[in-house]
Formats: C-alpha cells, structure tokens, sequence
C-alpha cells in the first residue's frame, strides 16, 4: 500500500508541475480520463467531460500563460483499492498576470485517480476556496462531498464486491481516529472551518474546548502503551456523553480532546468543560483508577482565522497545565 500512496503523490506532482509550472494544457489533459467529471470555482466552471475539462484549462492558461508557482500547505493522500486514488491538498500559488502579480491562499484541490492498464489517469477533480464565502450555486463545499462520493461509487459499481467494501472502509478512515472512534484531526480540523464560515455569514456563537489528559505518560510508563491506549477509549465515551449531539468531538494528537460547540456562548462552553472535568474526575477507569484533565476554553472572536482560534485555546490549555492541571482556564 505504500508504494501505491507513493504513486499517487507522484502523479499529483507531475499534474501540479504540468499544470501550473510548464502551464503545458496538451501534457496536462493527457492525465485526464475520458470520464473526468468535476468543479472549479464558481458555477461557469463544471465539467462533465473530456471536452468541457480542455476547454476551462485551455481559457486559463490562455489567461494567465506564465508560471504559476505553488506551494502545498496540506496534503492527503489514500488509496481505498489498489487501481483508487485520493488526492487532497491546500496550496498557495503566485502568478503574474499582465505585469500584475496575483496571489491566492488555500487554494483547495481534490483528486480521484484510477489505474488503468497500468496508467493512473484523473477521474473527478475539484477546485476551491475555503476561505471565500459562496453563493448557493457555488461549488465548495458540499458539491465537492457530493460528487466525490458519487465518483467514487460510480467507480466501485464498474469494479468489483472488493471495492464495495473498499469504500465504506475508506469513508469511515478519512473521518475518523482508529483506536477512539472519534473524529480525527482532518476531519475537525474541516468541522471549524466549515462553522467558522456559518459564523462569519450569520453571527452565530461559536466556542472551542481543548482537553488534555494530566500525566499521560506516566501511565504508559507505568502501565504500558495498551493500558494507554484503554483509558483513551473510555476517555473518549466519557466525553462524548457529556456533550450535545451538535457538538464535534475529535481526537487532536496523542492524549488531547477536542470540541468544536456550534451556536455555544463563552459562558455556556466552560460550563461544558467544567461538567467534563468533573465527569473525568470521578470516573474509575478499568486499568489506572482516576485521572484527571486540563482544559482550554475560548470562543470565537470577530474576523478569527481557523489558526487564530486554536492559538488562542492552546494557550488556555497550556495555561491550566502551569497552574497545576486538573483546571479550566478560559481565554
């Protein structure tokens, strides 16, 4: 499986590289499947095959020839069968257009590969902004949930029963942590996003809270990593009956906790946090007995980025810790 993750970022670089360093359109539709289907950014920029796809990429290139220089920020790569691909990725790109120079950040880009007679070709692409607020005809960002999947499923159908399986597994994997069954970093990191931009649109309330496990180590180093990882499980089912079923709760690294509150005031997301550090407290977990737990709370503030607020609640966290743990500290 390896090797075949190792495949597909070779591919997402060449296309990259074709693209938008050599902006070279006839080297760059040679990767395209004659069943490409996708989005760009805005309505006039659906494609549904071949044709339409070398018509927007040639319109862009005759628009902006020169180099489009990038740099990746994030990127994901899975493989949910061996001839399927998954390519995710934030870039930041600079151009220069007519003498001006154009910068744009988080550009988010998308791929579906598949291998056929040994040739990876791109199936479905989407192309996005997270950061720019939509209209409602607009593509990101539940278009691009949307047709992914039904690509995917598409894909699955010509397959085979394998590939069935293959994708609920994949689905369930891109979402969630392994050993926890929470959501993972990814997937909460695309929760704030997604709420900050309700937030933004609506003045809505939003809150975070950051819960870190006091001591974590010396239980692996007392217990071992097993006895470790049991406390996390049962952490996890602890947290997750004290919450609503509107919040998002996602395992951010190692032994820390996270919960992204919807419509939740500063006031109302420590009162959370507080019940939660109770509810750690006096809870006896099967190996080690009790624990307990630091936590940061804040809320969100007017024109907060993503990386604003989670600065903001690590500091809280960090806070409680030097305070001598098993604390709330708000910020």
């Amino acid at each position: 499986m390896t090797l075949i993750i190792e495949e597909i970022r070779s591919i997402l670089f060449k296309y990259l590289d074709k693209y938008f360093i050599n902006r070279d359109l006839e080297s760059t539709v040679k990767m395209f499947s004659p069943d490409i289907s996708g989005y760009g950014t805005g309505g006039d920029e659906i494609a549904s095959n071949y044709d339409e796809f070398k018509r927007l990429y040639s319109r862009d290139i005759s628009e902006a020839p020169g180099t489009v220089y990038y740099n990746i920020n994030r990127l994901y790569i899975k493989s949910p069968a061996s001839n399927i691909g998954i390519a995710s990725c934030e870039l930041n790109i600079r151009t220069k257009i007519v003498n001006q120079e154009l910068k744009l950040n988080n550009l988010r880009l998308t791929l579906i590969l598949v291998k056929t007679k040994g040739v990876w070709l791109i199936e479905h692409m989407h192309l996005s902004f997270p950061t720019h607020i939509h209209e409602d005809n607009e593509s990101y960002p539940i278009k691009e949930l949307e047709e992914r999947n039904v690509v995917l499923q598409r894909l699955v159908e010509e397959k085979t029963s394998h590939l069935n399986d293959a994708l609920r597994q994949i689905n369930k994997l891109a979402a969630t942590d392994k050993l926890t069954g929470l959501y993972n970093r990814l997937k909460i990191d695309e929760c704030i996003e997604n709420e900050l931009k309700r937030t933004e649109r609506y003045n809505n309330k939003l809150s975070v809270i950051i819960i870190d496990i006091d001591y974590f180590k010396k239980i692996n180093d007392s217990y071992g990593h097993l006895a470790g990882d049991q406390v996390l499980v049962e952490f996890a089912q602890v947290i997750s009956q004290r919450i609503r079923q509107t919040d998002f709760i996602g395992r951010w690294g190692g032994e820390e906790f996270i919960v992204v509150c919807p419509e939740t005031s500063l006031d109302n997301a420590s009162i959370v946090a507080e019940d939660i550090r109770c509810g750690i407290e006096a809870y006896i977990f099967i190996t080690v007995g009790r624990i307990t737990v630091s936590i940061g709370v804040t809320s969100y503030q007017l024109n907060d980025t993503r990386d604003m607020l989670l600065s903001r609640v690590d500091a809280a966290l960090y806070e409680a810790k030097r305070n001598g743990r098993n604390q709330v500290v708000v910020n």
